[in-house]
């Protein structure tokens, strides 16, 4: 499937801490070459336990089915989540995914501690089917976003980071927010949209009647 990236590609939390403390392991360690290579290490592993875990597959070993997706990634709690929007035999699914700890904080403190990077996950899986009409809307929510025109502030920012992915005429397209955002804008709105949708699916009172309109 063709990929269009709208912004630049930020590996996920890179910006957080990271850099000071990589610094801080190269001096220990003995030099900054062997930080960096590790600093790749623990990226790819993140990246890697990121698609595994908050992806949704129809079998092992097959490429995620999903429509849209919306992850976040709070920092530095409580633990990463996803709803996806799956097609799955024409038939439609909203799907959330809980992890059962915060992927970044766990894989940071077993890579401080040199403990091996195999991560003890678990992960929490709640589905509702919708109608095709619940997923046109959707995906028209997801395709009104645009990195250009985000309207955002750095102030209140609380560490969590959002990632949006959805397919629109054979294309993903993928957005990261990763900074402070208006409340009046279209993504600040969207992501308590879709927070209220996951929180919904996690308490089993998930109805699309309460959402198509506000899709809108």
């Amino acid at each position: 499937m063709k990929e269009v990236y709208l912004c630049q590609k930020f590996n996920f939390l890179s910006i957080r801490l990271l850099g000071i403390v990589l610094i801080l392991c190269a001096i220990a360690f003995g030099g900054y070459g062997q930080a960096k290579i590790d600093r790749v290490k623990i990226m790819q592993v993140y990246d890697d336990e990121i698609e595994h875990w908050l992806f949704p597959a129809n079998s092992k070993g097959t490429p995620p089915s999903f429509l849209a997706a919306f992850m976040v990634h709070p920092f530095p709690e409580p633990a990463d989540y996803s709803v996806c929007l799956r097609d799955s035999a024409r038939k439609f699914f909203l799907e959330l995914r809980q992890l059962d700890k915060n992927l970044w904080i766990e894989l940071f403190t077993r890579f401080n501690q040199k403990q091996s990077l195999d991560l003890p996950l678990k992960v929490s899986v709640y589905s509702k089917s919708v109608s095709r009409r619940f997923e046109k809307e959707m995906v028209s929510a997801f395709d009104k976003m645009s990195p250009y025109k985000t309207p955002h502030e750095s102030v209140n920012y609380d560490g969590t980071t959002y990632d949006f992915r959805w397919v629109i005429n054979g294309e993903m397209k993928k957005i990261h927010v990763s900074y402070g955002l208006k409340a009046e804008s279209y993504y600040a709105g969207f992501i308590n949209l879709m927070t209220q949708i996951s929180d919904d699916l996690k308490n089993n009172a998930f109805k699309e009647s309460n959402y198509i309109d506000k899709l809108k």
